[in-house]
């Protein structure tokens, strides 16, 4: 989806945020170790999103973009400390806010392209909400020539 440079880039500038809002741990793309994102946990501790458990979810609730639903739940733990969750609680929380997010939903099956489209636009909105603007039109540049060169 991306090259290694704008991968790069991207990570960079996450660290970059990392560094001014310390409570936040987000890792949007793929690592070596397929971490896809941290959840805060019940006093200190961080579970873990895998590639797999993402792969898992969006085949299980086809109707929702569920990046964009486990950054909300993700924000919400973050918003809401004595509603955090134990390692043991954190599966059923997630599986329970998608399952909401579903019920939600309206009632039509997102296409792969669409679910690619939404999120892009949902990490690129992302961005702009912290103040990323010249980097948001670098990538969406980029992202428009590689969509123009699949077609």
């Amino acid at each position: 989806m991306f090259t290694a440079q704008e991968e790069i880039e991207i990570r960079q500038m996450l660290e970059e945020w990392r560094q001014r809002k310390p409570t936040v741990t987000v890792k949007m793309y793929s690592s070596p170790d397929n971490e896809i994102m941290v959840m805060p946990l019940l006093g200190r501790g961080e579970w873990t999103v895998y590639r797999d458990d993402l792969n898992g979810w969006v085949e299980a609730f086809p109707g929702i973009v569920v990046f964009q639903e486990l950054l909300k739940a993700k924000q919400w733990l973050i918003d809401n400390p004595r509603n955090q969750k134990t390692a043991r609680g954190i599966r059923r929380f997630i599986y329970n806010w998608l399952s909401r997010a579903q019920d939600r939903a309206p009632r039509q099956k997102l296409e792969p392209e669409d679910v690619i489209r939404k999120f892009n636009t949902s990490v690129l909105d992302e961005l702009r909400k912290r103040n990323e603007q010249a980097t948001c039109e670098a990538l969406e540049g980029s992202m428009a020539g590689i969509i123009e060169e699949q077609e």
